[in-house]
């Protein structure tokens, strides 16, 4: 960047903004954190700041903690969010919110899910809990199922079971980190066919 300018986000006392994703309209999402106690500041609260009017927007919370890891050029945000405050095992859920709706993702049969980022066209990449809780797997969720990322690549491509999924791109790319058989860990590049 030459010659750019640096911008403060608005915050209030008590609270720690953490910012995670932009998008090209300027829009922020994160989340806060909250500093000795400050009752104006949620605990883990997820929020998106618009640079038009320079304010900054408290997501629902829905019963628990929140927060906004992505968000994409249609202002739609992602997230993980608890429904309840109560203890640390609460599990996570993922969600997607449009601005007027919030959308939960599922799981991919556990008790727990978190999404990580959004495309231009809803494509929404995380990891999730699988059945009996055993294991962890990266998702796609394609606006309307969760698909677990391993059982939509060629078998014969890979030793490398996706873990989990960090973006994804309008091209419907996914980068993320994953495992092989003898369980070493490795990052990886998920290509669609065209």
């Amino acid at each position: 960047m030459n010659n750019g300018t640096v911008r403060e986000l608005v915050t209030s006392e008590g609270c720690w903004l953490i910012p995670e994703a932009i998008n090209d309209g300027g829009q922020v999402a994160g989340w806060s954190y909250q500093v000795d106690n400050e009752p104006t500041c949620a605990v883990w609260g997820a929020w998106l700041f618009d640079p038009v009017t320079n304010a900054l927007q408290d997501l629902p919370n829905l019963g628990g903690w929140s927060k906004a890891l992505g968000i994409n050029n249609n202002g739609e945000v992602v997230r993980w969010a608890t429904l309840t405050t109560q203890g640390d095992s609460t599990p996570t859920r993922a969600f997607r919110s449009d601005g007027s709706n919030i959308y939960e993702l599922g799981t991919l049969g556990g008790v727990g899910s978190c999404a990580w980022a959004i495309n231009d066209y809803g494509q929404v990449v995380g990891v999730s809990d699988t059945q009996g809780d055993c294991r962890r797997r990266a998702f796609v969720h394609d606006g309307v199922l969760m698909w677990d990322l391993s059982e939509r690549v060629t078998p014969d491509s890979h030793d490398l079971v996706p873990y989990a999924a960090y973006d994804v791109n309008n091209l419907g790319q996914i980068v993320g980190s994953g495992y092989t058989s003898e369980l070493e860990a490795h990052r990886f590049l998920a290509t669609p066919n065209q």
